[in-house]
């Protein structure tokens, strides 16, 4: 399958770390690395833009040590209402 482009509007991602540095999409990459079983019907997907718009990324990263200024805390980033294309 082909698709020109995928639009998402007020889309909300969550990508987090724990403090064993485990990310909370890590069972999505295990599975999209496991050999595929041979018996179901093979496919693909193909995806040619990605836009976003008004939507929601949050990174929080939960370390044993907090974050103590000046600067940006880049363990916890919260960005709204962007426009990517």
């Amino acid at each position: 399958m082909s698709l020109n482009k995928i639009r998402l509007e007020n889309a909300q991602v969550l990508i987090s770390i724990d403090s064993l540095n485990v990310v909370n999409l890590d069972f999505i990459i295990e599975r999209l690395k496991q050999k595929p079983d041979s018996l179901k019907t093979k496919w693909s997907v193909m995806v040619s833009n990605i836009e976003m718009a008004d939507s929601r990324f949050i990174l929080k990263i939960f370390e044993n040590e907090k974050f103590v200024g000046p600067g940006v805390d880049l363990n916890n980033m919260d960005l709204r209402n962007w426009i990517l294309n």
